[in-house]
Parts: C-alpha cells; sequence; structure tokens
C-alpha cells in the first residue's frame, strides 16, 4: 500500500511493528526537543563573542571596585560594592548568550503547537531568507476531506441551484436521503461527504433492496419499490447549466436519479480553508512567491489556484 491508496471493498488488517519512543509521535516529539535545543549559526557567533566579553566585564567591575575602595570619600566597601555590581548589570552578556536560545525554543515550541515541525534551529534561521513557498493543495490549502457544497434541482421549467438554508427543505432533504441511502454502503470519498451531510442534518437511511455498486459510475437500489441510481450522469441525460459550470471550477457534481428521471444533483468539493487566502495574500506582502502542487486534475488545480489568487502558471497537477 502507498499512501493516497483508497480502500473500496474488504478490510485491511494492521499489525503494530513499533511502540512506544519508537513510534511515528515520539519521533515528532522528540524532534521538537533537538530543535529546541539546537543552536542557530549567529548563536555560535555570540558564543564567540560573549567567551571574551564575560571575562572582560568580571575584570572591569573589579577594577571598579578597586577604584572605588580606595578613593571613595565615605563608606568605601559599600560605595565600592554598589559600583562594581552595577557595572555587571548594566554591562551584562547575560542577554546575548540568552536571548537567542530563547527565541529558538519559543519559536519551535508554538510551532509545533499549530502543526509546523521544524527540523532544527538553523532551518528556522534561513527561513527568514525563503523567497518562494510551495503548498500542497489537499489538507494544506483545503481541508482534505470532501464536502457537499450545493444541490441543483431540475424542473421541467427551470433549472437552478438550491442552496443549504434556502427554500424547498422538503425537496432537498428527499435528494439528501436517498443519495445518503444508497451511498451509505460505499466507502468511496465522496459517499462518506454525502454520509456526513445527511448526518450533520439528522436524516435516517431508506431501506434499499437490490443495491448495486456500478464500478465507474455509481450506485443503485430499489427503495419503496423504485429504482433510484447515484453517480455519474447518463450518457441519455442532457447536463445540468449550473452542473457544468461546477465542472469547469473543479468540483464533483452526483446525480440523483428516480427511475430514468434525474431529481438533482450534488455538488461535491474539497472546502478550500477559510485562512488560506488571508496566508497567500500575506506571503504576496512580504515579496514571496506563491506555488501550489497537486494530484487532482487540471480544472481542479486551476480552480483552487484561482480562488486563492495563485498564478495559472505557479499551479502544478
Amino acid at each position: 500500500m502507498i499512501g493516497g491508496t483508497i480502500n473500496k471493498e474488504g478490510m485491511l488488517i494492521f499489525k503494530a511493528q513499533k511502540i512506544g519512543e519508537e513510534t511515528l509521535l515520539s519521533q515528532i516529539i522528540k524532534l521538537v526537543k533537538e530543535a529546541q535545543g539546537s543552536k542557530v549559526l549567529i548563536q555560535r557567533l555570540v558564543d564567540i563573542v560573549s567567551s571574551y566579553f564575560v571575562p572582560a566585564v568580571l575584570i572591569l567591575a573589579v577594577i571598579t571596585f578597586v577604584f572605588w575602595y580606595f578613593n571613595a570619600p565615605s563608606n568605601n566597601l559599600i560605595t565600592a560594592m554598589l559600583n562594581a555590581i552595577s557595572v555587571l548589570i548594566i554591562a551584562c552578556p547575560c542577554a546575548m548568550g540568552l536571548a537567542t536560545p530563547t527565541a529558538v525554543m519559543v519559536g519551535t515550541g508554538i510551532g509545533a503547537q499549530n502543526g509546523i515541525l521544524i527540523k532544527d534551529a538553523s532551518s528556522l534561521e534561513l527561513l527568514g531568507k525563503v523567497k518562494a513557498v510551495v503548498f500542497d493543495k489537499t489538507g494544506t490549502l483545503t481541508y482534505g476531506q470532501p464536502d457537499i457544497l450545493d444541490i441543483l434541482i431540475k424542473n421541467q421549467n427551470s433549472k437552478f441551484t438550491l442552496r443549504f438554508g434556502g427554500q424547498n427543505q422538503k425537496l432537498k432533504s428527499k435528494i439528501i436521503q436517498l443519495a445518503y441511502s444508497l451511498e451509505n454502503f460505499s466507502q468511496h470519498p465522496i459517499a462518506q461527504a454525502v454520509v456526513k451531510k445527511a448526518k450533520e442534518l439528522k436524516l435516517k437511511t431508506l431501506k434499499v433492496a437490490k443495491f448495486k455498486s456500478i464500478t465507474g459510475f455509481g450506485v443503485e437500489g430499489v427503495i419503496f419499490g423504485k429504482k433510484y441510481y447515484v453517480g455519474k450522469l447518463l450518457k441519455n441525460e442532457d447536463d445540468f447549466l449550473e452542473a457544468k459550470k461546477a465542472k469547469v471550477q473543479g468540483k464533483t457534481v452526483v446525480y440523483v436519479y428516480e427511475e430514468d428521471k434525474v431529481l438533482g444533483a450534488l455538488v461535491i468539493a474539497d472546502k478550500i480553508k477559510d485562512e488560506a487566502r488571508k496566508l497567500i495574500d500575506s506571503l504576496k506582502k512580504m515579496g514571496i512567491e506563491v506555488y501550489m502542487v497537486t494530484g487532482d486534475s487540471q480544472k481542479t488545480a486551476l480552480a483552487v489556484g484561482k480562488f486563492l489568487g495563485i498564478l495559472e502558471k505557479k499551479c502544478f497537477w
């Protein structure tokens, strides 16, 4: 098996090969700790400077103590100590030695809390010199989980988009419930999007007879004595105008048939994260070029790239 493999039929049996400190989570924790304890290139310079600066400050403090001890008009010991301590406090090299490692620890810690793993402090330092960033689309710029965005309804006299929360609630619920009843038997990601939405709407499955999975097309079954089909558009049917627009935007359209008549269609897509556009705009303002790569189709890549403000020539699929 490789990453991205979909198990459509049967089951998988997993065996734990590593436990405890050998697990991936433990390795991630170890990586964060090592990053927090590593040194950036500039810290090495700070350490060299400190190795000379610290003895110099101590010597200067001793000289100050001796000078005021023999030259103070009164309270020689107290005056000498106060002045010597003042030199140590004001010229203390602690800030030089502690500021950089403290910044590294805080930075890598906050990054880990937000799901950003930094290999070492040197990588963190080099990050400031980055001129271009490449994002993987699925799971990074998008949620990585298909979701139903629209419901398309086909009437004899009109074709229009019905959104959640709009009118015709009964018809909308019927289409979702029919699709849910059939797709509930499938483990396909698109089917899971239907199941997820139906559960959000608290819909129940209907009894399905003669269920059949049609490879490459969809699923069908008999509900209340009528045959229903959920999947790709059949060849003898004209496409929705809105469905065509959705496909151009890289979205997936799943049609719901009652016998040989289209009841409607579900527009499904991997939803773009709300903060993705804001992040990309921020990077652009910083003068950083943004690229996007994806294993999806060209239409999907270009549609997402256009929405996020990423140039076509910087989208790769």
